[in-house]
């Protein structure tokens, strides 16, 4: 009997020790990841972290955090956030922002995001590369704001990268987003009638990303994995009359050259034609010339109503359908 009580006071001061280096980890984690940013030019803030949750979890509470560019004159602040993990494996994070405004700068005026119910969960796979497994997530609701209105705002929000369990430098990135409204910024600045939907019928991607290696711990320490594919499986996006679509692949050598076709499909192309010149981002003056190409290459497809836009990779340059773009843009990450 006295040998299983030594046992048991061992194993929980073993698990004292345990818990409090994670702890430990957990809180220098975030004040290093503030510190290597404003070795990048970055200015920081923080409020404080408050670590808790033993025995049986980490959990830190992250308060009034402001990063900022001078450079670029963008940043970020937020009030709060908490991230929370089993004890035994720190390496499965959650990541929970409260229903509280999060402030997006940059120079033409500060963004306002608002969300609900929202956060992010991290798994990475035990070991010494710690490589990504998961990295996902959700929103029960969101909005984004400027002080001249609404941006835009969605019921529901989801992402999600998977890695592939057989071919581990592959991930499955899908997006999807419900009742995915654009606000009165973006009606007003495409002269969208009163009778336009509200919301997207359709919002969703889904695409797999191809690397040299897994994401893992090296990917912030060393190189940046570079991309060798991108597979459209799904590209569905519906609002009122209008609606796109596009599948395809491209793959990219390792001077991040593409090669590979993506299809773009895109229904009513006179309409959203008619609001890109509105909202001015078709130059007037070109409108129909744009108009001409457009409805040749409209033709080639076998359907005036429905735009068919293969954009091909090939030899290093760039081409849409039979017209030659110019230079392929290369790929490489840093």
């Amino acid at each position: 009997m006295r040998r299983l009580v030594w046992i048991v006071v061992v194993l929980a001061v073993l698990w004292c020790g345990w818990w409090w280096v994670s702890a430990q980890r957990l809180e220098r984690g975030i004040t290093d990841t503030l510190v290597a940013l404003e070795a990048e030019g970055w200015r920081t803030e923080l409020g404080g972290v408050a670590v808790s949750g033993f025995p049986g979890a980490l959990e830190a509470t992250v308060t009034n955090v402001a990063l900022s560019d001078d450079l670029t004159g963008t940043g970020l602040a937020i009030d709060r956030f908490d991230l929370s993990a089993p004890a035994y494996w720190p390496g499965d994070m959650t990541l929970s922002v409260p229903d509280r405004p999060v402030v997006l700068i940059r120079p033409t005026g500060p963004l306002f995001l608002h969300p609900k119910d929202a956060a992010a969960v991290l798994s990475l796979h035990p070991g010494p590369s710690l490589e990504l497994v998961t990295l996902s997530a959700t929103s029960a609701g969101w909005a984004l704001e400027t002080p001249e209105g609404n941006v835009l705002s969605a019921t529901e929000l989801r992402f999600g990268l998977t890695q592939d369990a057989e071919a581990r430098e592959t991930y499955k990135i899908e997006l999807a987003a419900a009742s995915f409204v654009p606000g009165e910024v973006i009606r007003t600045a495409m002269a969208l009638p009163d009778g336009w939907p509200q919301a997207f019928e359709a919002f969703w991607v889904d695409v797999r990303v191809t690397f040299d290696r897994p994401l893992d711990r090296r990917s912030l320490d060393e190189r940046v994995p570079q991309l060798r594919q991108i597979a459209i499986l799904e590209w569905d996006l519906a609002w009122g009359d209008l609606r796109a679509t596009a599948e395809g692949a491209v793959q990219f050598d390792a001077g991040g050259v593409p090669q590979g076709e993506v299809l773009l499909r895109v229904e009513r192309w006179r309409d959203i034609l008619d609001r890109a010149a509105t909202a001015g981002v078709v130059d007037a003056g070109q409108r129909v010339q744009v108009e001409l190409v457009l409805n040749a290459l409209a033709n080639l497809g076998g359907s005036t109503e429905t735009l068919n836009l293969p954009v091909a990779f090939r030899g290093g340059e760039m081409f849409l359908g039979p017209i030659l773009l110019g230079p392929a843009p290369r790929l490489v990450l840093n």
